[in-house]
């Protein structure tokens, strides 16, 4: 018993995740962060447009609805694109849930690749009652929103959460 004990013991010290749990602070739990690996990811996607189209922009700017399935499928949250540059806007939105405490917020910027899709670079956090034992998970850097298939809006690509779920994160066209 005592042997099972020691090697408990012994492989436990012995593992970065744990040791480091054992450095950190509180705060450092308050909210876990889901980051892409490095910058060099943005390298890794099409190229955004140097000058976007007025068809294209029309679409883009102004208050579009904007979900996390988890919250709801019934009601929408918003967000609001505007210009900052000639071919970036501002992302900046929420959908907070009716029945409880769960929520998604969006803040970030928008590059154009083409109509169907854009890259994010940003912050989204989300806090969902029954996904990380309830505590919020942030993911930042960039990321690919995507219209496929038809459908009438834009959803991020990067959809597993710290629980290896599924979030549908989606800006709506307008």
């Amino acid at each position: 018993m005592k042997k099972i004990l020691l090697a408990l013991v012994l492989a436990l010290c012995c593992n970065p995740l744990f040791a480091q749990s054992l450095n950190a602070s509180e705060s450092d739990f308050s909210s876990e962060k889901i980051n892409n690996p490095d910058e060099a990811a943005k390298a890794s996607f099409p190229p955004t447009l140097k000058k976007v189209p007025a068809s294209i922009e029309k679409k883009l700017l102004g208050k579009h609805k904007f979900s996390l399935q988890w919250i709801s499928w019934d009601y929408f949250g918003s967000v609001n694109i505007s210009k900052l540059a000639e071919s970036t806007y501002r992302c900046v939105g929420k959908q907070l849930s009716k029945e409880n405490d769960d929520y998604i917020y969006i803040d970030g910027k928008l590059e154009v690749i083409n109509a169907q899709e854009l890259l994010f670079n940003g912050s989204i956090r989300t806090k969902i009652h029954h996904i990380n034992g309830g505590k919020e998970y942030e993911k930042t850097g960039t990321h690919l929103f995507k219209a496929t298939k038809g459908r009438k809006f834009w959803r991020m690509q990067d959809m597993e959460d710290p629980d290896g779920s599924t979030d549908y994160v989606d800006i709506f066209f307008k």
